[in-house]
């Protein structure tokens, strides 16, 4: 009969039968209370779309509404570590057969729920919000949020609460009758978890609690609600009321609210036309004026008014704290250094004028001349004055504490990266400019620039009362105001290197301008690392780099890559200067650790997800082939100076980026590796490479290229080649097999080549050996089921270790080459942290099984291929899988390992074992 009914007639019928059930249990609790002991009882397939109607449905009676959601919290979180235990362990996917997708069913479950399953929707709801609120966001250190990685979610929390907002968001288009629900939900959770994680939530509601928020909160409000702002005009209009009173709060923190909502609606109200600057100066617009009827779609002109307006708020922050002006240029991470602490604890990213500037570019002119007008309020206009700058009115006492005032650097950043902007779009546009007061302002900014460039060239550190002989201490009031000075001067500095480097293409005019100004910067920056190092008390960190991503990565790129001859003579005065070549590799370091930590850095186009997408490709192609370059001309002349190589900084950020990719762009991996070729730069090769090779091909050939590298590394005899080096390259080909399909050929190969170089080479290095041992037993546990290696390498650990009984000789032969007396202690720690995950799995089957076994005759009628003989090989199985552990054990036992943290660890592990 089933197989005569549709899919609708299906649904419609579960919906009765559920409505059945639920009537039944009404009446007879017992009945529920059965049901709840069958949810708790059956494994095998409880999370089935019916199973969770019904059990929604049923939880709608409030004496089993707690346990059943706390049953769903618990048997989805739990499939989910079910699901990622069975892909880490080859024995553990053959032991287990594969359950179904939870998030499949629940999605289901959601989907036939639009078939009259009135009865179900509360509960949906419900539980997206339930699995949100456990499995969200926390709060770290310090009442931080702490970030995910980013990416697609991985772990069981991250997919738990994806999963939450998946079912809220289906719930929310199939049903219109729990909308306003769950709109009302959300708003109660931003308002009353004001200190907690909100931005996870969805918020298309009201603003009455804005300016009371969080300002990371007031942020995920306003993101949310920006769509429906160009579709409802009363929308709109509340918001900027509520704006503009927060842009008058007492409460710094109301006004970090309204820069980030009036930045927001300027990059998205765009204006047609140019609008001259003077007349966002001198006029002033009312909210009356840009009041639109609701049924009238929002014209060029009501934007131009609107914005104009916002743009004259906005020059109200520019006479407001440093952390509130930081918001207007743009918001940095600097809540860590000891100079910014008064700026609190601002640290999530917002982008300021420039972007407003990439997504409305008519807004020009009076953005070039609100940024100009206030950076001529510390600038010396005229030509023979030095130092071209006044520092002093950027700072401010009270009493004997001094503050920053004015992020000196920052606004001169802000205002370089608009004005460069503006000339890239001039440069773009097929139409002629005839924007004669965008022209005027231009100009005039430039010679500004080069003015101040040459001045602060001809600087020297004593004109800003910064000599060596200067109190930099942290515990004097002298102290802290030279060290904000001292940062304020780097600043400019780097963002004049800038401006020097993306103005000019390379010429050896420019080239000198950099270098000179680098000299400056270096002198500055020596003298205060030497003078915190010497007073030992408290003295402030390195600030981050002002130089944005792609400032960095086109120096880099003319430093190590660049091949074009007009560009040589330029190019060869930076890379004679190792000083400038090291500043810009631990720069792009810096910028590259920032992507991977929290998926944006600071600066321009620092948040774009393509832009830094190619910066990275970029970067990754010129670090690995300088790094390539060094390997093989055996070493570079500056590995005898201060600090890291060179070429192992770049390896170093190599790694990195692999990093970023394999986490951030997943599916970009194969495209990625396109892009560093060995042949890259040949446009025939690569395009034949890319059409005779698919994406799994393209991953194998760089592994064994990186294979190559750490062979040649390892067996070189010259003392040039650090084995550092060769665990960057190691953990590359670790991040590289994630992309390599399970079972597959090359993932056997490449288990085959690991387990030969443990096998053959002497690996005199303990981070060299961690490395190779622990990408060994990731790939032994994808690929075998054996504890062999496992096995083989206590029995080494023993023999390099000696015996507890000295009288007993223990053989001196070992079958893996990288066990030697020197990293046996670390050897030893790996293995026991690898029979602890055996032994994790070994425990979780046998919970399956007798899961199976208590689930009685439904569970056998489930999976009719789990019969006796089935169950007996798997229980083989498990016995033999103890048996080799109980082996490794006995050799470790017997083993002389020294006191310390190896005895303790093995101690926890046999009590695991024995209980």
């Amino acid at each position: 009969m089933l197989s005569t009914l549709t899919a609708d007639q299906l649904c419609h019928m579960e919906g009765t039968i559920i409505l059945h059930i639920t009537f039944a249990i009404k009446q007879d609790q017992d009945l529920g209370r059965e049901f709840v002991k069958f949810l708790k009882g059956s494994l095998t397939k409880i999370l089935s779309p019916f199973n969770v109607a019904l059990a929604l449905s049923v939880a709608r009676i409030q004496r089993f509404e707690e346990p059943i959601f706390e049953f769903l919290k618990s048997a989805i979180s739990r499939s989910f570590k079910d699901e990622q235990i069975r892909q880490g362990s080859k024995w553990v996917t053959e032991m287990v057969p594969e359950s179904s997708n939870v998030t499949e069913s629940l999605l289901e479950t959601v989907k036939n729920s639009s078939y009259g399953w009135d009865h179900v929707t509360q509960g949906l709801v419900q539980l997206g919000f339930t699995l949100m609120d456990s499995f969200g966001p926390k709060l770290g250190p310090a009442g931080r949020v702490v970030e995910s990685s980013g990416g697609t979610p991985k772990s069981p929390t991250q997919l738990a609460c994806s999963l939450g907002a998946q079912i809220l968001v289906n719930t929310f288009k199939v049903h219109e009758m729990v909308r306003s629900d769950i709109l009302e939900q959300i708003l109660n959770r931003v308002v009353t978890k004001a200190t907690s994680p909100v931005t996870h939530y969805i918020v298309r509601d009201s603003f009455d609690y804005l300016s009371y928020l969080p300002a990371a909160s007031a942020e995920g409000l306003l993101k949310a609600v920006q769509p429906l702002l160009k579709l409802s005009m009363p929308l709109k209009d509340t918001l900027m009321l509520v704006l503009r009173k927060a842009m008058f709060s007492r409460q710094a923190d109301a006004r970090k609210v309204a820069v980030t909502g009036f930045l927001m609606i300027l990059r998205h109200f765009k204006v047609l036309g140019g609008l001259p600057c003077s007349q966002s100066c001198s006029q002033s617009f009312s909210f009356s004026q840009i009041q639109v009827d609701i049924h009238t779609p929002p014209s060029s002109a009501g934007n131009e008014a609107l914005c104009l307006e916002i743009l004259g708020n906005l020059r109200r922050c520019l006479t407001q704290q440093a952390d509130v002006r930081l918001m207007l240029y743009e918001v940095r991470l600097y809540a860590d250094h000891a100079v910014y602490k008064t700026l609190g604890h601002f640290c999530f990213l917002l982008q300021g004028m420039y972007d407003v500037l990439s997504r409305n570019p008519h807004l020009g002119p009076p953005i070039l001349e609100m940024l100009l007008s206030q950076f001529r309020r510390y600038y010396e206009a005229e030509d023979d004055v030095t130092p071209p700058l006044q520092l002093d009115p950027c700072i401010t006492a009270q009493g004997d504490q001094t503050f920053l005032v004015e992020p000196l650097g920052h606004l001169l950043c802000s205002m370089v990266q608009c004005l460069l902007k503006c000339q890239q779009l001039a440069s773009e546009s097929e139409e002629p400019e005839d924007d004669e007061a965008l022209t005027a302002i231009q100009s005039e900014l430039g010679a500004i620039l080069e003015s101040l460039t040459r001045r602060m060239i001809k600087c020297e550190m004593e004109d800003f009362e910064l000599d060596k002989s200067a109190d930099f201490s942290m515990n004097s009031g002298v102290g802290v105001k030279n060290n904000i000075f001292g940062i304020l001067v780097l600043g400019l500095y780097e963002v004049l290197m800038e401006y020097t480097c993306m103005s000019n293409d390379f010429s050896k005019e420019s080239c000198e301008q950099l270098l000179q100004l680098f000299l400056n910067y270096n002198k500055l920056a020596e003298t205060m690392k030497e003078k915190t190092a010497k007073g030992k008390s408290g003295g402030a960190k390195v600030a981050r780099s002002l130089l944005t991503i792609r400032c960095t990565a086109r120096i880099l790129q003319g430093l190590f890559s660049d091949d074009v001859p007009q560009h040589q003579e330029g190019l060869s005065v930076l890379r004679e200067n190792t000083d400038l070549v090291r500043f810009i590799v631990s720069v792009a370091q810096q910028k590259i650790q920032q992507v991977c930590d929290k998926g944006h850095t600071d600066g321009s186009e620092g948040s774009n997800k393509d832009k830094l997408y190619k910066y990275c490709c970029n970067m990754a192609r010129v670090l690995l082939r300088k790094f390539t370059s060094n390997l093989q001309t055996h070493g570079e002349s500056g590995r005898r100076s201060k600090g890291k190589a060179v070429s192992a900084m770049c390896l170093e950020g190599f790694c990195t980026i692999v990093n970023i990719i394999c986490s951030r762009y997943p599916d970009q991996v194969a495209a990625f590796l396109t892009q560093i070729e060995p042949g890259g730069d040949d446009a025939d090769e690569e395009e034949e490479a890319g059409t005779n090779m698919d994406d799994q091909e393209r991953v194998n050939f760089h592994i064994k290229r990186f294979q190559r590298m750490v062979v040649n590394m390892v067996t070189s005899s010259d003392d040039d080649v650090s084995p550092r080096d060769a665990v960057q390259l190691v953990n590359v080909i670790a991040l590289l097999s994630c992309h390599l399909s399970p079972g597959s050929d090359h993932l056997v190969q490449l288990h085959a080549w690991v387990n030969r170089l443990c096998t053959e080479q002497n690996v005199d290095d303990s981070a060299m050996t961690k490395a190779l041992l622990s990408l060994l037993f990731s790939l032994t546990a994808q690929t075998s089921t054996s504890l062999t290696v496992l096995r083989d390498l206590a029995q080494d650990v023993h023999s390099q270790m000696g015996d507890i009984d000295q009288d007993v000789d223990v053989e001196d032969q070992t079958q893996f080459a990288v066990v030697n007396p020197r990293t046996a202690t670390p050897v030893m720690a790996l293995v026991v942290g690898q029979v602890d995950r055996v032994l994790e799995e070994v425990d979780w089957v046998i919970g399956k099984m007798k899961a199976e076994l208590s689930g009685g005759s439904a569970a056998a009628e489930d999976a009719p291929s789990q019969g006796p003989t089935q169950r007996e090989g798997h229980e083989k199985s498990v016995c033999v899988r103890l048996g080799t552990l109980v082996t490794v054990y006995h050799e470790l036992v017997q083993a002389a390992i020294p006191m310390g943290t190896s005895v303790e660890a093995l101690l926890k592990s046999l009590v695991k074992l024995y209980n």
